[in-house]
């Protein structure tokens, strides 16, 4: 990780949010903008807790890892934060699922469409996991601007975010 992904990584896991409902962005369906796709085909569906990914987060969790890189988890959507709006803007939300702890999913919406979610809602995240003392946060939920990788994603009612 580069010192100001670090930085940014940093004041992200810092903040604390208030509870408040998002302002939706439409995806749209213009090819040369749009970051999401309405196929569910294009993704594999995962999340269940016997998946390796579900294994791999666990074991990231108990032993205090950084930069792992996990495919595709289901989490249920359990608080909306405010944005963070310090250098590039994240989406903020905590997700939960089974005997894991809350985790923060910070999805860069410079890069990516913002997800028009609601507490309580089921959502697919594909990205990086970074420990904290909180629990932890996942992120590279987005594209790759320089290409050199898949990236990640928020699949959300069939759409992707990306």
């Amino acid at each position: 990780m580069f010192p100001d992904q670090f930085s940014a990584l940093q004041n992200l896991l810092g903040q604390s949010g208030q509870a408040t409902q998002a302002p939706a962005r439409t995806p749209t369906s213009d090819a040369a903008n749009d970051n999401t796709t309405g196929s569910s085909n294009d993704v594999a569906i995962k999340g269940n807790a016997n998946t390796r990914d579900y294994r791999r987060l666990r074991k990231a969790i108990d032993e205090q890892e950084f930069e792992v890189w996990l495919d595709e988890l289901e989490f249920e959507v359990v608080k909306i934060l405010r944005d963070d709006l310090e250098g590039s803007r994240h989406q903020r939300f905590l997700v939960s699922q089974a005997d894991l702890p809350t985790l923060l999913v910070a999805h860069n919406i410079d890069l990516a469409p913002r997800v028009p979610l609601q507490e309580g809602d089921r959502v697919y995240v594909r990205g990086r996991y970074e420990w904290n003392n909180k629990g932890g946060v996942l992120h590279w939920t987005h594209h790759d601007p320089k290409g050199r990788r898949q990236g990640g994603w928020v699949r959300y009612q069939g759409k992707i975010y990306k």
